[in-house]
């Protein structure tokens, strides 16, 4: 009779109990999810795999242990993948190398590399206060400082203002930043000849930008959202040394409605577009040097511009007829003076085909293009 005390079974079983739960925990973190995605790569909703050939974008989540693996497919060709480690990451456009970046443990980034066709062009690295970022250097492929960064934030944490040094190429060259409690208010950037400022609002919108150039205001630019939402209300364009301001304002949707301009002082010219219920431009009217200059469009079934009539100071000068034959756009140009025609001229894929010289509304010549 066999001594259990002496048989080998409980030590194999043993043995068994302690190998099979790896084996089985490595067959379950190993996972594979198939998503609807779009040219970005976002994971939309979830589908099976037998479902991939009805989407043109499908994206391929791998998990195995600590990494992911994440591919971007379009109509079955791999367009994207992107490798995700505890501490490393790698983007590739199809097969080729273009980002790699690395992690501490606690998930800082210490350093980013840009590659172009397989090939290093750029590394910046990361350097860190305690936990805050404080600066970071950017070198070039062959080792060679580009520029670098220094950070300054405020007590509670917020970003402050952000100057770059280029270096020995360009010593002069600073980009600043500004912030307040909500954000950044402003930022600043350029050299010791130029200086562009881009002031934002509370809600983060961009409010205003100015351009100097050898310590004098060039140019402004000047906006206004209807409310707290992005949509524009006004645009005010100031070109200082030109005595000239260019007015844009926008109906309730956001859409342009009207342009003025000013030089020196006085109004030089107005345009008034005139909107149907769809939000199609079917009317333009511009005063200015040439007089009243007057647009009038016609839309078909599918919100395609057909025709299109132009005027000045009440006089017929062109009509223009807008088509699509065999795929390929054309355009008839018909061209007036004293409301009688006198040309023609026929466009394919806005290549110019034929001219026709009309008297009294007869073709009496024709040109026509290879």
């Amino acid at each position: 009779m066999i001594d259990p005390r002496r048989s080998p079974a409980p030590a194999i079983i043993l043995i068994l109990f302690l190998l099979i739960p790896p084996m089985l925990y490595a067959q379950e973190v190993r996972s594979v999810r198939y998503y609807v995605s779009n040219d970005l790569g976002m994971a939309l909703e979830e589908i099976g795999q037998h479902q991939q050939e009805e989407f043109p974008y499908i994206l391929v989540v791998e998990s195995e242990g600590k990494l992911v693996t994440r591919t971007l497919y379009h109509r079955g060709e791999a367009l994207r993948r992107w490798e995700i480690g505890p501490t490393e990451e790698r983007n590739y456009r199809g097969a080729v190398l273009e980002q790699k970046r690395r992690f501490d443990d606690s998930g800082r980034l210490l350093e980013e590399q840009i590659f172009q066709e397989g090939s290093l062009s750029e590394r910046t690295v990361y350097y860190y206060n305690r936990e805050t970022l404080d600066r970071t250097e950017t070198f070039g492929p062959e080792g060679e400082l580009l520029h670098s960064d220094e950070y300054w934030l405020s007590p509670d944490g917020q970003l402050r203002r952000v100057t770059r040094d280029q270096g020995d190429r360009q010593a002069d060259q600073r980009l600043a930043l500004s912030g307040g409690s909500r954000g950044i208010l402003e930022e600043r950037y350029g050299n010791a000849r130029e200086t562009r400022i881009n002031r934002y609002d509370k809600n983060g919108r961009l409010v205003e930008q100015e351009y100097w150039y050898e310590g004098r205001l060039s140019e402004r630019e000047s906006f206004q959202y209807r409310g707290d939402s992005d949509l524009p209300l006004s645009f005010l364009l100031e070109e200082l040394p030109q005595e000239r301001t260019t007015l844009r304002t926008y109906d309730q949707e956001g859409r342009l409605v009207r342009i003025e301009v000013t030089d020196h002082g006085r109004e030089s010219e107005q345009t008034v577009h005139v909107r149907d219920a769809q939000g199609r431009i079917v009317e333009t009217t511009t005063r200015g040097s040439r007089g009243i200059e007057n647009w009038l469009f016609q839309y078909g079934p599918d919100d395609d511009l057909v025709r299109e009539e132009y005027r000045v100071r009440g006089s017929l000068e062109r009509v223009t007829l807008y088509s699509v034959q065999d795929q390929v756009s054309t355009r008839l140009e018909e061209l007036y003076r004293e409301e009688q025609i006198f040309m023609r001229i026929y466009y394919e894929a806005e290549r110019k085909v034929k001219e026709e010289f009309l008297r009294n509304g007869e073709v009496v010549r024709v040109r026509e293009y290879p």
